[in-house]
């Protein structure tokens, strides 16, 4: 035997279809719908080497605790790849804005300069300012993503 009994329970897989608005060729389709549902069970079940119930618990919290560990494994790491992504925008930021910044350094911070490349300079400012949070956040393996920043 497969499987023992379970304390008198019944699993019912035949369903009691409402009589109205349903045929002999739904009921068809409902019963043999049904007997494929159990043979896959069953195949399941032998193909997994489950004989009891106490089995199908185990392997059932095994497989939940499985999946707890990997979905956190994947929110740690698409949380990972979007700090990433954001500081991929900054590396972008700063190493596009890097010779107006310093042209701007070397006109000696001019008002005139600013106004004209106001955009530039305010991104690169704003880049170096995530840098400078993400090093104090022990960090510091962004400085060297895709090679764009040479501390």
């Amino acid at each position: 035997r497969l499987f023992t009994p379970l304390d008198n329970k019944k699993v019912v897989f035949y369903l009691t279809l409402p009589a109205q608005g349903k045929g002999a060729g739904y009921e068809r389709w409902a019963k043999v719908y049904n007997v494929k549902a159990v043979a896959k069970a069953l195949l399941f079940l032998q193909q997994h080497d489950i004989r009891d119930i106490d089995d199908l618990r185990k392997k059932a919290d095994d497989t939940s605790t499985r999946f707890a560990e990997l979905s956190s494994t994947i929110k740690t790491a698409e949380k990972r790849m979007a700090e990433i992504a954001v500081l991929k925008t900054y590396i972008l930021n700063y190493s596009k804005t890097r010779d107006v910044y310093v042209a701007y350094r070397k006109a000696g911070y001019s008002r005139a300069f600013f106004e004209a490349h106001r955009e530039e300079i305010t991104l690169h400012k704003g880049a170096k300012q995530a840098f400078l949070l993400f090093s104090t956040l022990n960090d510091a393996s962004f400085f060297t993503l895709n090679g764009a920043i040479s501390a």
